[in-house]
């Protein structure tokens, strides 16, 4: 079988031991060889129907990602027809026939195959039940939200991503108009292979410091921090007592989770999230959210910037929110992604009505909800949930508008004003005398 090699702007080959456990493909005797095997007059017979069948559609299509193991080979093609992906199991001979040549059996769904599948099929179920015990999968892709590239110019046109999701390509966070947070489902009940067991970090102010019942590896660390914010009709600022959370992965590299307020009061919170990265810069997704990335800063420094809007650090913008909900999700995978034995920061966001920020903000789409995902030890996916929290927010009056300022002309017309009033009064006082 001839395949495309993946294009280069892909994500990069994913991690092969622990995905091949989580697939749960058991090798086994597969066709024993296509030479001196008891079944050979049927596998000639769908040779003869393969040379006079059309070459199936599949095969036109792009190959994402291919890779080998001992017991199997595994290939990801994407059909861009129709915007679907499949995952081709091609499972090897048994061990006591490893000198022949090894049979495949090629599983998934909709591939087009004509007249061919229903003979392959058919064959195949006299192979001595070559597919006993294996599992049929499917890849299937997740929806986000759309995602802007370059500067804050460039915004208005159309998006590179709709699946809201960046990769991590080696050296940097990126995208392209194929990206997509992929996971496995059974072909045989539709579901998802697996599900994610949640722990939902405690967001209260009365537990703080290192925080107890984190999952093995991570360590995350809860604490209190103060800012300001300008208010957006000018005048006083708002001030905050808030949570912050820095989330230590197993690699050493942290994640720092600011919560933030837009002048609605302390039901009303949102994230700045500041993402480490091996080659020891930082993305920021911060605001409404805009995508900044911080170069040679840890999470810790790259918080203290002031974010330049207009500066080289803008990398684009995360502006999906609302309805659906599938949308408005945004995903970082890294190693392919943490359904496929990776890792992915999950980011969910949230719709405010415009009336209720009165801090500065560039929209109405926020993070309200964090999430570290991940498979552990025992193949078993894990999700790590955060919310933001306020502890208390003062300044600028909720609901009312600033007192505003006078300018240079005007506190000397005041003066002046004051200066007028006292001589008005003096004189009065010398009449009444």
């Amino acid at each position: 079988m001839r395949v495309k090699p993946a294009p280069a702007s892909l994500p990069p080959k994913l991690t092969l031991t622990r995905r091949m456990r989580y697939l749960g493909v058991r090798s086994g005797g597969v066709l024993r060889g296509l030479l001196g095997h008891r079944q050979t007059p049927w596998l000639w017979i769908v040779l003869l129907v393969c040379l006079g069948t059309p070459k199936p559609a599949w095969a036109e299509k792009r190959v994402l990602e291919r890779f080998d193991t001992p017991s199997q080979k595994i290939t990801v093609v994407e059909d861009t027809t129709v915007g679907e992906r499949y995952l081709f199991s091609a499972l090897a001979g048994d061990r006591a026939h490893e000198q022949g040549e090894r049979g495949e059996h090629m599983m998934a769904r909709k591939l087009r195959w004509g007249v061919l599948l229903p003979v392959a099929v058919g064959v195949l179920g006299f192979a001595g039940g070559a597919v006993a015990g294996t599992t049929q999968i499917h890849v299937e892709t997740e929806e986000g939200g759309d995602i802007h590239t370059g500067s804050r110019t460039q915004w208005t046109t159309e998006p590179q991503n709709t699946k809201g999701t960046l990769f991590w390509n080696g050296s940097l966070w990126v995208t392209n108009d194929t990206a997509a947070h992929m996971y496995f489902t059974d072909l045989r009940t539709g579901k998802r292979l697996q599900e994610y067991t949640v722990t939902a970090v405690d967001s209260s102010a009365s537990l703080l410091g290192l925080l107890p019942g984190i999952p093995a590896g991570f360590a995350v660390t809860k604490t209190l921090y103060s800012y300001s914010a300008p208010a957006s009709a000018g005048g006083r600022a708002y001030t905050y007592s808030a949570i912050q959370y820095e989330v230590v992965q197993p690699d050493g590299t942290r994640a720092l989770l600011r919560s933030r307020g837009t002048g609605a009061g302390t039901g009303q919170a949102h994230f700045d999230v500041y993402v480490e990265d091996k080659a020891g810069n930082t993305t920021g997704i911060l605001g409404d959210p805009v995508w900044f990335h911080f170069v040679g800063m840890t999470p810790a420094q790259a918080a203290a910037q002031t974010p330049d809007l207009g500066g080289s650090t803008v990398r684009g913008s995360l502006p999906t929110c609302g309805e659906p909900t599938e949308r408005a999700r945004y995903w970082m995978d890294m190693n392919g992604g943490s359904d496929m034995g990776g890792f992915t920061y999950l980011l969910k966001t949230s719709c405010f009505d415009p009336a209720s920020v009165r801090t500065v903000a560039l929209g109405t789409s926020f993070v309200t909800v964090f999430s570290a995902m991940y498979m552990d030890g025992n193949n078993q996916l894990q999700e790590l949930r955060f919310a933001p929290a306020l502890v208390s927010e003062s300044g600028a009056a909720e609901g009312s508008e600033p007192i505003p300022a006078l300018g240079e002309w005007g506190r000397l017309g005041f003066i002046l004003l004051v200066v007028l009033i006292g001589f008005d009064v003096l004189r009065r006082i010398r009449d009444l005398a």
